[in-house]
């Protein structure tokens, strides 16, 4: 039986304000495969190196690696990922990866572990105005109560 680890192409992404790397492996040989390395990627002069920990990945079944990258910047970014899987030869990866500009998100927990990254919008104009017209509105009617309630006092 063989053990085999496919390392797929690095893409990178925006959790919030934090960038994150994610690694796609597949296991392309027939036992239960688990391993241990790291990624390294060269941004503004510098070589930033991450810790990489893969569970158990099944035959013939794929996972993405989360990795938190805090000292990555937007832009193009060269990368190696190294993996040891246990046999005499670690997995290897290399190329660029893209992280985009970041975008404000907002983080939302769905569920145990896992999170989801919304965009944070604003309100369109338009609603602002129709909630600042209703506001308005509601206001002049309680006035106009108000002032009706104190002429009935005094007309009694």
């Amino acid at each position: 039986m063989t053990t085999a680890l496919d390392v797929s192409a690095v893409s990178a992404g925006w959790i919030g304000q934090a960038a994150q790397l994610s690694i796609p492996v597949s296991n392309v040989g027939q036992t239960f495969v688990r391993a241990t390395g790291t990624v390294s990627c060269a941004t503004s002069g510098r070589r930033h190196t991450y810790d990489v920990i893969m569970s158990t990945v099944l035959p013939g079944d794929h996972a993405v690696l989360a990795v938190n990258a805090p000292d990555l910047t937007s832009g193009s970014t060269p990368c190696t990922v190294r993996l040891d899987d246990g046999t005499d030869h670690p997995v290897t990866w290399s190329g660029t990866v893209n992280l985009p500009h970041g975008a404000v998100t907002k983080l939302v927990h769905t569920s145990y572990g896992a999170y989801t990254a919304l965009p944070d919008t604003t309100a369109p104009p338009w609603a602002v105005a129709l909630i600042v017209v209703g506001v308005l509105v509601l206001a002049a009617l309680l006035a106009l109560l108000v002032l009706r309630r104190s002429q009935r006092r005094q007309g009694r």
